[in-house]
């Protein structure tokens, strides 16, 4: 995200930039024994991705992270050396609601949107998946507007 966004956001001219990242830093790598980007990193860069953000759109908001169906990300079927926890998902999407109080950016909570039905492989959501993460979206990104 952070070699795209600046491209991407020139190519454009939005008038609100929203970001929804960080299930793939949550993943536990087996063979490192940690996860693929630690909190540290993740919170700078939060705020890297916010420095570039501010500079296209005064209206930022980023978007938090789905749970997982542990009994197919632990481990993941078509990466074995690779999880999801939700442990580890909690951790991140909390560092984001923090950023975004601290910013006092709008964060859009994905608590308790989707469920295990909703997950086309534990990870991914299905179709009805994404309607109930637009759903919350819709009004959520309305009231930025």
């Amino acid at each position: 995200m952070l070699e795209r966004i600046e491209v991407e956001a020139k190519s454009r001219e939005p008038n609100l930039i929203i970001f929804a990242i960080g299930i793939n830093d949550a993943q536990f790598i087996h063979s490192t024994n940690g996860l693929r980007v630690s909190l540290d990193e993740f919170q700078q860069n939060l705020a890297k991705l916010l420095s570039i953000a501010k500079k296209f759109s005064d209206k930022v908001a980023f978007v938090g992270l789905t749970k997982v169906d542990e009994s197919k990300t632990t481990p993941c079927l078509w990466k074995p050396d690779k999880s999801y926890f939700n442990e580890n998902i909690k951790r991140l999407d909390n560092a984001i609601r923090k950023f975004c109080e601290d910013k006092k950016l709008k964060f859009i909570s994905m608590e308790n949107v989707v469920g295990n039905d909703d997950l086309i492989d534990g990870l991914h959501p299905n179709t009805k998946g994404h309607v109930k993460i637009f759903n919350r979206m819709k009004s959520e990104v309305e009231s930025i507007l």
